[in-house]
């Protein structure tokens, strides 16, 4: 698979131009214009009858690059009348999105853009009529090649490519050395072997909670766990009230797994980086990272014949009965709109949505996170390299329900202001009822 994607990509890198970084930084200007360098040759197509220009804020090496790359070449045979300027963006992506927002109501607008789910601007974009309603497309394809997406609604403006989500990992090598058990079939046995092996002197749990956003994402998919997706994903979006025994029963739940030392002593002041270094030397059983972590565990030039002593196991439900075991929260990477302005939004629509389905398939298998659309196409649905990692790739299979993390909920204030609450909670400064009352009159 790799040798046939970098075979195709060198082809595809001759054919495509993208805007140099050269020693002046090419911002999309907020003036109306672009200071996008011009792309001399285009990037890929038939015969030309029609240029659309797309912008994505991606560095050189960002693998994101080569899926788009290779999105375009598969393209040509679908729009030969398309010929694609794909636009580099060589700057930090927050620039990058406070200045593609402005220029996408300027005559100088792409057709077609990246763009950040959780933008302050991107709902003024959309109120405003700057983008352009993708609905008609999107249903068309709903249904045989979008999965079950909670970003679309009846009326949508962009289109999803990949999400990333959390996996618990399992080195089942080191547990059946440490306990001698066999792997846990629900949550009351997987705290249970958590204690077996904290017993047995090994830490049980690697998680990075150095920052507050990741113990966030960790508290979002506790609380799905323990009322289930629609009520977590009400109490996020603010539709239901946080005054519940529920809240406060899983927020003690939660602390209580800190509480009892199964996570690593320095949980708060360790990077992701050393959390998951760690796990691949033996230091804990379990650990909590993204599931696509899953390419770098597989990588065998780098860590020689590990892979074959993990697996991923789900993340239970703590109440069976509200929550189910396969169900995720998800962070959604870039989302690709038409801009109104375009003067070919018919077609640019079409494109983009076959645009975003194939990066989303090509994203995937290069490991930036997982399909929001179907594997159609493509002659696996688990990269070879990971297959035995089956577990990480059931979103892919609309199994199970998910929803949306804290910030693309709750918008990026009142998410930092719930960030601060479980902070609060997972520094056993507060309890779980506290918890529930502080919530309560932060947002009631």
């Amino acid at each position: 698979m790799k040798k046939a994607i970098a075979t195709v990509l060198l082809t595809v890198l001759m054919l495509l131009t993208f805007s140099a970084c050269g020693g002046q930084s090419s911002v999309p200007g907020g003036d109306g214009t672009s200071d996008i360098p011009a792309v001399t040759e285009p990037a890929v197509g038939g015969s030309g009858g029609i240029t659309l220009v797309v912008w994505y804020p991606y560095t050189e090496n960002d693998p994101m690059v080569e899926a788009i790359a290779l999105a375009a070449d598969d393209l040509k045979t679908t729009f030969p009348e398309i010929t694609l300027e794909a636009h580099r963006d060589c700057i930090d992506g927050g620039n990058y999105f406070d200045n593609v927002f402005p220029d996408l109501t300027s005559s100088d607008s792409p057709d077609i853009a990246f763009v950040d789910v959780l933008h302050d601007h991107l709902e003024n974009v959309i109120n405003d009529g700057t983008l352009y309603e993708l609905s008609g497309v999107w249903h068309d394809h709903n249904g045989d090649d979008i999965i079950n997406d909670p970003l679309c609604n009846d009326v949508t403006f962009f289109f999803p490519t990949l999400y990333v989500y959390y996996g618990l990992f399992v080195n089942y090598d080191l547990l059946n050395r440490v306990v001698q058990t066999n792997l846990p079939q629900d949550y009351e046995d997987l705290v249970s072997c958590f204690g077996e092996v904290k017993n047995a002197g090994v830490i049980p749990l690697g998680f990075s909670g150095q920052d507050a956003e990741s113990v966030a994402r960790l508290f979002d998919l506790f609380l799905q766990k323990y009322v289930g997706t629609e009520e977590a994903s009400s109490l996020l979006s603010g539709v239901e009230s946080w005054r519940s025994e529920d809240v406060a029963d899983a927020a003690d739940m939660f602390q209580e797994l800190i509480s009892a030392g199964y996570f690593d002593p320095e949980w708060n002041e360790l990077s992701k980086e050393e959390v998951r270094q760690n796990f691949i030397d033996g230091r804990y059983v379990f650990y909590i990272g993204d599931a696509q972590e899953a390419l770098e565990f597989s990588d065998e030039s780098k860590h020689p014949g590990f892979s074959e002593n993990i697996m991923t196991i789900d993340f239970f439900a703590v109440c069976p009965g509200a929550a189910q075991d396969d169900s995720l929260v998800v962070n959604p990477r870039d989302i690709i709109v038409v801009s109104n302005n375009s003067q070919n939004r018919e077609i640019a629509a079409e494109y983009a949505a076959e645009l975003a389905r194939l990066v989303s398939c090509y994203g995937y298998i290069m490991g930036c996170g997982f399909p929001a659309w179907e594997l159609s196409g493509f002659d696996t649905e688990v990269p070879s390299q990971m297959e035995h990692f089956e577990g990480c790739f059931s979103y892919a299979k609309l199994t199970h329900d998910f929803i949306l993390q804290n910030d693309v909920l709750m918008g990026k204030d009142n998410a930092n202001v719930y960030r601060s609450c479980v902070e609060r909670l997972s520094s056993l400064e507060i309890d779980g009822t506290e918890f529930m009352w502080e919530m309560v009159r932060l947002f009631q």
